[in-house]
Order: C-alpha cells, then sequence, then structure tokens
C-alpha cells in the first residue's frame, strides 16, 4: 500500500496545474467505489515539505466538489493549483506536498494519501 505519490516533473512557478490520486478502501488498495456518493469529507493541506510552511492558507480545506477538487465514482481526485499554490517564495525550487484526508462509511472510516512534487523557480515570473 502506496501512502505518497510523487509527481516526477517539476511544476512551474506560479502556474495553474492539476494534480491527481485514487482514493482507496481501507486495505489502501482497492479503490473507493461509488466515492463521488460515499464521501463524507475530503480534505487537503497544502505545505512546503522542507519547513512545513502551510501554503495559500490551504489548511485542512474542503475539496469535495469545492475549492479546484472533484472526484468522480471510480474515487479519482483532482485537484486544480492555482498561481498562488505554486508560487515560490525565495530564488530556490520547492518540495511541495498536498496531504489528503478523506472519511466515508459508519463507522466512519478514514483515508489518507500525500501528493509530492516539486515547483521549479523560473528565471524570471512575472
Amino acid at each position: 500500500m502506496s501512502v505518497r505519490t510523487t509527481i516526477a516533473e517539476p511544476i512551474p512557478e506560479s502556474s495553474t496545474t492539476y494534480i491527481s490520486l485514487t482514493l482507496t478502501d481501507i486495505d489502501g488498495v482497492t479503490p473507493l467505489p461509488n466515492a463521488d456518493a460515499i464521501l463524507t469529507t475530503l480534505v487537503v493541506t497544502l505545505f512546503n515539505e522542507r519547513t512545513a510552511a502551510v501554503v495559500n492558507s490551504r489548511t485542512a480545506q474542503s475539496v469535495l466538489g469545492v475549492n479546484g477538487g472533484t472526484v468522480t465514482s471510480a474515487g479519482l481526485v483532482t485537484l486544480r493549483l492555482d498561481p498562488a499554490d505554486t508560487a515560490i517564495i525565495g530564488t530556490k525550487s520547492e518540495a511541495r506536498v498536498a496531504s489528503f484526508l478523506w472519511t466515508w462509511g459508519s463507522p466512519v472510516k478514514t483515508g489518507r494519501h500525500e501528493v509530492a512534487f516539486t515547483v521549479a523557480n523560473l528565471a524570471l515570473v512575472t
């Protein structure tokens, strides 16, 4: 069972992009069936991996059909990252993590997954 997906290709700073993951059932492997209908919560925290500083105020922010998030019945989550999510403070590329948490069912079940990526510092961003 993988708890982290790493995107190999760097994301250009201050750009719009999409990241995705597949929600899994409690075994951590099987895609969560009917996810779009059974989820109670789906939140993301976006942070700088080195400093743990939260990026763009995305702390436990709901992305269940809002704030750039979508989820399909097959459990595929897509999150739109906006330029404020990929802005760089300073002059070096930055490692970022989008940490997802979802809940469903009764009794409540919880899943977690991280998507790690690098934001590439560009020579000139206006």
